[in-house]
């Protein structure tokens, strides 16, 4: 089956996004803030609490500043490439250490990503900004970093799917091998 967007907010009772298993709902920085988003995303695309290789969360950058995440040290690909499901990850150009991330949800065919996302002290969900595919967000002063790429589950079969990082991986499979 094809990737699923979200394009409405997560219900107040979904344990990916409210909860403690969530690291930044339980450290007191729950929504609305991007990073406790971005994580409850990330984990809702790999299957959540029903996921064979993550039932208890996501190896996401727990409790850091959105503008770390990039560099933090998680086994997921990054890059420069837009795509499904990836977390666009931006370093504040204003230099207050806590940057932004945001997930793509849907190629707007126009060399643009609309993206889903939250924002600290700010707006709990929003799906109605769209991102360049150079990762330009746009307005701010945001620093785009580069896109990690979340390894999501497809609704049907429960099949990872890695898009262009699935050759990165192997690659990496056969280093280590």
């Amino acid at each position: 089956m094809a990737y699923v967007p979200r394009l409405t907010a997560p219900s107040l009772s979904d344990p990916l996004y409210y909860s403690n298993a969530n690291p930044y709902y339980y450290s007191g920085w729950g929504m609305p803030n991007c990073t406790a988003y971005a994580w409850g995303r990330a984990w809702e695309l790999v299957g959540g609490q029903n996921s064979a290789q993550y039932p208890n969360g996501v190896p996401l950058a727990p409790n850091l500043n959105a503008e770390d995440w990039y560099n933090y040290g998680d086994p997921w690909p990054r890059g420069s490439t837009p795509q499904l499901g990836a977390i666009a990850c931006y370093k504040d150009g204003d230099f207050s250490g806590w940057g932004h991330v945001c997930v793509l949800e849907r190629d707007n065919g126009d060399n643009t990503w609309l993206v889903s996302e939250s924002a600290y002290n700010g707006y709990t969900f929003r799906a109605s900004h769209s991102i360049a595919a150079n990762g330009d967000y746009g307005y701010g002063n945001y620093i785009f970093q580069g896109f990690i790429y979340v390894p999501w589950v497809d609704a049907g079969g429960g099949n990872f799917k890695w898009w262009m990082a699935r050759k990165i991986l192997y690659k990496r499979k056969e280093l280590i091998l």
